[in-house]
């Protein structure tokens, strides 16, 4: 309640999960270090695949928290499918090789998964946007090509700037 009005305070906020609180920069900057990292230590067969884990780690993460936020979510089933079949492909191509006829499948289950990765990106940007506009009111604006190419990093430069204003309104509150 408010002392002047005797009408309650509603923090709509506190109903969700904050989002993570990491610049993007600061993952832009893991994502990289990690990725030369690997990339120095693994051999020529499983750079590709070695680096790509790391980046899935913080996907399968955000898809677990934003699903946190919205439970009708397929953000997750969408990102777990295109690593699937990019699994798939890898196991293939080490195991098999482009012998025997697999360099089809092999290239159709790559194919996939960058399909794959790309709906489920744009699956993410949806919700995101979704939750954040309608439910939340912040008007979050996501542009098309910026999630094309810099997808978590870019997703992460407007949720970072959410989460600093939620917590200066929980700030406002309780003083």
């Amino acid at each position: 309640m408010t002392e002047a009005s005797n009408e309650p305070v509603l923090d709509y906020g506190a109903a969700y999960y904050d989002p993570p609180r990491v610049k993007w920069w600061v993952l832009f900057i893991v994502f990289t270090v990690a990725g030369v990292f690997v990339s120095a230590l693994a051999s020529e067969n499983y750079r590709g695949f070695a680096t790509g884990l790391l980046f899935d780690a913080w996907g399968v993460y955000f898809c677990i928290w934003l699903r946190r936020i919205e439970p009708r979510s397929k953000s997750l089933t969408w990102y777990l499918s295109s690593m699937a079949t990019g699994l798939l492909s890898f196991l293939l191509s080490v195991t098999v090789g482009h012998a025997g006829g697999f360099e089809t499948v092999i290239d159709s289950l790559g194919f996939a998964d960058l399909v794959l990765g790309i709906i489920a990106i744009f699956v993410i940007r949806a919700e995101l946007v979704r939750h954040y506009n309608y439910q939340e009111g912040f008007g979050l604006v996501l542009g098309p090509v910026m999630t094309l190419f810099f997808s978590f990093v870019y997703f992460q430069y407007h949720l970072f700037d959410i989460a600093e204003q939620r917590n200066k309104e929980r700030t406002s509150l309780t003083v």
